[in-house]
């Protein structure tokens, strides 16, 4: 997680940060490891559902363009 969220923090260094690092990450873990809605995720860390879209989906794109760095496949020949 504190790897994870380094990570994050460095790519967001020029970015506004209304929710902290640590949330999103959080938010994001929260929301795609239980079958809830945004409504529910909102309520549950006190932010907008706009919110918890636009974070979801920001961490998303994130993992997406570090997962080729991370997943590796065996070389089984």
């Amino acid at each position: 997680f504190e790897k994870l969220c380094n990570r994050y923090d460095d790519k967001l260094k020029d970015r506004g940060r209304n929710i902290s690092i640590q949330k999103r990450i959080l938010i994001f873990l929260w929301f795609a490891a239980n079958k809830c809605c945004y409504r529910d995720v909102a309520s549950r860390f006190g932010v907008s559902e706009s919110s918890v879209h636009r974070k979801v989906h920001e961490v998303m794109e994130f993992l997406c363009g570090i997962s080729k760095e991370i997943i590796r496949f065996p070389n089984s020949e």
